[in-house]
């Protein structure tokens, strides 16, 4: 049964996605995509969706496996503990996100950075301050202050211009009630990247996306046909949320 689902997400700070190329003067760099435009890599989000979607199962009591590790994942989790289950029965993180047994319900696209107002692509390509660099330094915990010759450099995104980054999930799933793992998982995604206690990557729902089906940041379409609170409801109940 075909899912889709359109993100748009809106940083009005700052952010930042390691694992670029370092470069001269620059410890940390953003990943970027091969045209150079600002990209939030389909692993960051997916990530992070698995480990909230997880909170939301534990939270409603429902029976998960403990990844990553294979030795302790679906179906090997359940062969001292329930011998009635099998690996047709996994559990719906198995089920949504994969494990080393199981491929993935979801496809996840990387989260491309749009043009911002006031720009045209050519003039944000060129754009000089796009990205800004700032220094950091680490701390010595035991002594409780900063660390000798650990000053260093992180680039993030442009600070002053709102980035809004859109993407997509798509998918096949069994049955529908997932969905509602999957909208409760992304309600509750407030923030991407490092250096959060910062100020940086927290998420803000862009004003100019109309999303009357669920008044957030994001819109969920199920074979084709919006996905509302009514339905959102009556599947969460099939999880055991009264």
């Amino acid at each position: 049964m075909n899912l889709e689902i359109a993100l748009r997400l809106c940083f009005p700070g700052s952010l930042f996605i390691g694992g670029g190329m370092p470069c001269y003067g620059m410890d940390k760099a953003l990943v970027r995509a091969a045209d150079g435009n600002l990209v939030i890599p389909a692993s960051t989000v997916k990530g992070r969706l698995r480990d909230h979607c997880e909170r939301v199962l534990r939270s409603l009591e429902q029976p998960i496996c403990h990844p990553p590790n294979p030795a302790i994942t679906c179906p090997h989790f359940w062969w001292d503990k329930d011998q009635a289950r099998s690996y047709e029965e996994p559990c719906a993180i198995c089920v949504l996100f994969g494990s080393p047994w199981r491929q993935a319900a979801l496809r996840v696209s990387s989260l491309a950075c749009r043009t911002p107002e006031g720009f045209t692509a050519e003039e944000w390509r060129r754009f000089p301050y796009r990205t800004a660099v700032r220094p950091g330094v680490s701390i010595s915990r035991a002594r409780r202050a900063a660390a000798s010759n650990r000053l260093f450099t992180v680039e993030t995104a442009a600070v002053g211009v709102n980035l809004e980054f859109e993407g997509c999930i798509r998918g096949q799933l069994p049955r529908r009630a997932y969905v509602a793992i999957l909208r409760a998982g992304l309600q509750s995604l407030v923030a991407l990247g490092g250096n959060k206690s910062r100020g940086l990557g927290w998420v803000e729902r862009p004003e100019a996306v109309e999303e009357a089906e669920t008044g957030w940041w994001f819109t969920i379409r199920w074979e084709g046909e919006p996905y509302g609170d009514e339905d959102y409801a009556a599947d969460l109940k099939e999880w055991g949320h009264d």
